[in-house]
């Protein structure tokens, strides 16, 4: 499945930010890209979103979360549907969504992904791990239904195509996976990708010459 690429940055690319206050700034951003028409009282429901910083810490863990960076993914709905497939399970929040569905190619094009790695410290034992979840952000749409029904040619019936049933109020949709705490990094980035600092991103996509990337 085809996806518009996010602003200048590639599949594989890194935004690093100073600390994790900063990613509300940074959400804010993906979802006015995602959803330019949220109405104000979507808007108003968003800003009130629970925080990423009250939910990425994993269990058991009170040390210091830093060195963030959201790695961008390639086909990010199709790595939601196989989040699970690839052993990963889903946050269950009422802030996030936990039930990732088939869409319409339209809304599936919505959708921004994000590797969220981070170094977990401790005051006494310095760096003991890398915080490792995945996180999605996309815009509400028609869920694809596939079809059980065989035609009597024997033909598939058309999948049943719906609008989809949120219940947080607004029109963008996240998803955030159970963070894991790793003794080894699981990700090595590779040097030809770019990392860019979420200041210097958030400068480029504030710019009037950005156009509207859903057209």
């Amino acid at each position: 499945m085809s996806n518009v690429p996010f602003y200048e940055l590639s599949p594989g690319d890194s935004i690093e930010f100073a600390d994790i206050t900063q990613i509300p700034a940074f959400e804010n951003l993906v979802a006015e890209e995602i959803d330019p028409t949220m109405t104000p009282e979507e808007h108003e429901i968003w800003m009130g979103r629970v925080a990423l910083k009250d939910v990425i810490r994993p269990l058991r863990f009170n040390g210091t979360i830093a060195d963030i960076e959201l790695v961008v993914m390639d086909t990010p709905h199709d790595l939601l549907m196989s989040a699970r497939e690839r052993g990963w399970k889903f946050l269950n929040h009422p802030s996030f969504s936990s039930r990732p569905y088939e869409v319409d190619d339209e809304t599936a094009s919505s959708y921004r992904g994000f590797t969220f790695l981070a170094n977990a410290k401790s005051s006494g034992r310095g760096t003991i791990g890398q915080i490792q979840a995945e996180l999605w952000y996309g815009r509400v749409g028609n869920v694809v239904t596939p079809s059980r029904k065989v035609l009597d040619n024997d033909q598939e019936a058309p999948a049943y195509i719906h609008k989809d049933v949120y219940k947080t109020g607004t029109s963008i949709k996240r998803y955030l996976t159970r963070p894991k705490l790793e003794k080894d990094a699981f990700i090595d980035l590779e040097k030809k990708s770019k990392k860019i600092g979420f200041g210097v991103l958030k400068e480029n996509m504030m710019r009037p010459i950005i156009q509207n990337m859903r057209q």
